[in-house]
């Protein structure tokens, strides 16, 4: 990931409060509100944050499964 880069080289207390804003951006963007957010504990919020990680990872994966059956489906039209 490269907007992370360079983050090991800020203090420990700078890193925690980066990870913290960058894990409530991303659960907004998700579309989970701030109200919602700030009475979540630690344990929901990682949970919550998995759960989109692996959702995004599904898509994902269905994304390149199309793309590759598009492929497939190409080269035996074009006779390879």
């Amino acid at each position: 990931m490269t907007f992370l880069r360079g983050v090991a080289d800020f203090p420990v207390q700078e890193g925690q409060l980066y990870y913290y804003w960058l894990t409530m951006l991303s659960l907004l963007k998700q579309g989970i509100s701030w109200e919602a957010l700030v009475e979540f504990t630690g344990d929901e919020i990682a949970l919550i944050t998995g759960i989109c990680a692996a959702m995004q990872q599904q898509e994902n994966d269905e994304q390149m499964r199309g793309m590759a059956h598009s492929n497939m489906s190409a080269q035996s039209m074009s006779g390879f």
